[in-house]
């Protein structure tokens, strides 16, 4: 099954590396911050840090790893369908994307010693603004756009000393380009139209630690942690006018990304309901960026709520038994500021869980939110995403009857 899933991923990364998309919210600071969570999460309100998985990867907590128990390849992707109300203008955009891929390999599942090796998204910019305007006398279309994004590669373990503890630790190297645009085009031949992009190209690592708590019955409590990161960045400016391009290096510096936490519980209602809630912080209000007159960096701050009915573990069960079924809600502060304004959103997230043969799993969550208002510079944005995540499993390392 692995190898048919790794065809998959060649295939989807072709049709969706050039269409991720976002809103104009993205245009600040290094664009809109990804969510971080799993699909099953998601369905879940996005709550990670206390959930443990026999299949699904754990992307903010590495102390999640222990109880996988098969090798496995996981792929996630997504559609956004997003509409934007500016006063009496609405602009709708459909959009695609990866959220992540990882490959979990359980070297010592008794002992909860699991490898893992990942990429995923951290921000992403894609937005585009136009507006009529006047130069001197005459009038002029100013176009301003925006593509990139940082992901992250990381490289981890975990491990579980007592039943009850749940430990883990991986190292993440992030990079990627942001590309910002802003072009003037005038309608009269006296005057020549401006083009200038600025790319900041960034990398930088960092650390997250994880842990979970599972001493009472039923009870999870689980945390992690990444460190901050100070990430280099080099700037070049590439200016069109007339017929001549010119290009400049503008020097390297420095960009800080905060450190950032989850913390929260799940307790098992009986045999097949978990419940649970989450809450996760990152303060970027000491950040220092560019613009700081349009906007600022705040504290960033995500409190969620969900449940699960969980599968039959029996092989024997039917398919309709075998499903997961999840709902949950977050609420959530963004880490941008405009005119004394915070950005807020508010999801409702529903999902379900499906096999697809003996080890591998398929999920899918549906989330429908809005962020802002009409007041809000950014807009009123209603957003309704679709993710589809398939975690592929084969056993590897497994001890022959006799041998432990």
């Amino acid at each position: 099954m692995i190898r048919y899933v790794f065809f998959i991923v060649i295939a989807l990364t072709s049709c969706l590396h050039a269409q991720n998309g976002s809103t104009v919210l993205s245009r600040y600071g290094i664009g809109e911050l990804s969510l971080g969570s799993t699909v099953r999460q998601i369905g879940l309100g996005s709550i990670a840090a206390p959930v443990l998985s026999s299949y699904d990867i754990n992307q903010v907590n590495p102390a999640g790893w222990t109880t996988l128990r098969a090798t496995r390849i996981q792929l996630q992707v997504s559609v956004e369908q997003t509409s934007t109300a500016f006063g009496n203008t609405n602009v709708s955009r459909l959009t695609s994307a990866i959220q992540g891929l990882q490959l979990a390999v359980p070297l010592l599942p008794k002992r909860g010693i699991t490898f893992v090796l990942g990429f995923l998204p951290v921000s992403r910019i894609n937005y585009k603004i136009h507006k009529t305007t006047m130069v001197g006398d005459q009038p002029a279309d100013a176009k301003y756009s925006g593509t990139g994004g940082l992901s992250l590669v990381r490289f981890g373990s975990s491990y579980r000393p007592f039943p009850w503890l749940h430990l883990g630790a991986s190292f993440e190297y992030l990079f990627g380009s942001l590309s910002r645009v802003a072009a003037v085009d005038f309608s009269s031949a006296n005057y020549h139209d401006t083009n200038q992009q600025l790319v900041i190209s960034h990398g930088g690592p960092r650390g997250t630690l994880g842990v979970v708590l599972s001493a009472l019955p039923g009870l999870n409590i689980g945390a992690s942690f990444s460190t901050a990161s100070r990430i280099a960045e080099d700037r070049t400016l590439q200016l069109s006018y007339v017929d001549r391009d010119t290009t400049l290096t503008l020097g390297t510096g420095k960009f800080d990304i905060p450190a950032s936490f989850h913390v929260g519980a799940t307790y098992q209602l009986g045999s097949r309901w978990m419940i649970g809630t989450e809450y996760s912080g990152q303060d970027w209000s000491a950040t220092v960026h560019d613009n700081p007159e349009q906007f600022r960096l705040r504290n960033m701050y995500t409190l969620a709520a969900g449940i699960e009915h969980q599968p039959s573990s029996e092989m024997a069960a039917s398919f309709i038994d075998r499903l997961a079924y999840r709902f949950g809600t977050y609420y959530r502060v963004m880490n941008v500021e405009i005119n004394g304004t915070a950005i807020t959103e508010t999801f409702i997230t529903a999902g379900f869980g499906f096999p697809i043969g003996t080890y591998t799993r398929g999920d899918i969550a549906l989330s429908y939110g809005w962020r802002g208002n009409e007041n809000t510079p950014t807009g009123y944005d209603s957003i309704f995403r679709v993710y589809f995540s398939i975690s592929a499993g084969e056993l590897w390392f497994q001890t022959r009857p006799g041998d432990e």
